[in-house]
């Protein structure tokens, strides 16, 4: 497994991606890992039905066994939800079936904060907010 995952996502460093279902349990998923080395564990939003509380509990199971989440966004057109799915714990979302660069240049605004980007202050869910004890608010 990679140290990094965004670092080697921005260096384009070759990954291996666990694909699972969205209901995998935390068990079936630590299993699963064990039967590789993997980077990442994957869903695909695409083409399955999900939930927003589907994708908080499976990026919960994989960030209890360190491992990042990457889901297959719903639909090229609905890029501009990146970082409301990255506010339920994901590390990455993979757009699918981009044709332009407007939905790039989108893609890219909602997933970075600040002066980067266009996303506010993220939720309670996202990625490394588990360590805490009680979520902090925005104005903490």
């Amino acid at each position: 497994m990679i140290k990094n995952f965004k670092e080697a996502i921005k260096t384009k460093d070759e990954l291996v991606l666990l694909t699972c279902p969205i209901d995998i349990s935390r068990s079936q998923l630590e299993v699963a890992l064990g039967h590789g080395d993997y980077d990442c564990v994957y869903f695909d939003g695409q083409h399955t039905p999900i939930s927003d509380a589907e994708i908080v509990a499976f990026c919960e199971n994989a960030e209890a066994l360190d491992m990042p989440a990457q889901m297959r966004l719903t639909h090229t057109y609905h890029s501009y939800l990146v970082g409301r799915f990255c506010d339920f714990g994901l590390s990455s979302i993979m757009v699918p079936e981009v044709m332009t660069e407007e939905t790039v240049t989108e893609a890219i605004e909602y997933f970075y904060y600040g002066t980067l980007g266009r996303r506010s202050w993220g939720g309670g869910a996202r990625v490394g907010m588990r360590q805490f004890e009680k979520s902090p608010t925005r104005l903490e």
